[in-house]
């Protein structure tokens, strides 16, 4: 059986090099009978941690928050999580590290 794979894509760019690689990725796990789901965060409206400690009310929704997250939070079944981002040396962060 294969496995639920998520990839969490902090690149801003679309088109960039990460997203090849994650798009590669996503080919050959496929290809071997796995499913894969893919979140370009630089798109999504995510917000930080409020350290309120009010999440831990429910298991369905970790954080009172609403926002994107949302979307993500039904795949915390998966049984693989990818994280794919740029990898340069002084450059801002990218949004992986801010959110």
């Amino acid at each position: 059986m294969g496995k639920q794979i998520v990839v969490l894509n902090g690149s801003p760019r679309r088109k960039g090099n990460t997203s090849a690689l994650v798009r590669e990725f996503t080919r050959g796990a496929e290809e071997a009978g796995h499913t894969v789901t893919e979140f370009f965060l630089d798109g999504m409206d995510i917000h930080g941690c409020k350290g309120c400690f009010g999440g831990h009310s429910g298991r369905a929704c970790p954080c009172v928050q609403r926002d994107d997250m949302d979307q993500i939070y039904p795949d915390k079944h998966m049984t693989f999580k990818v994280k794919a981002r740029r990898a340069r040396k002084n450059y801002p962060m990218d949004s992986m590290e801010l959110k």
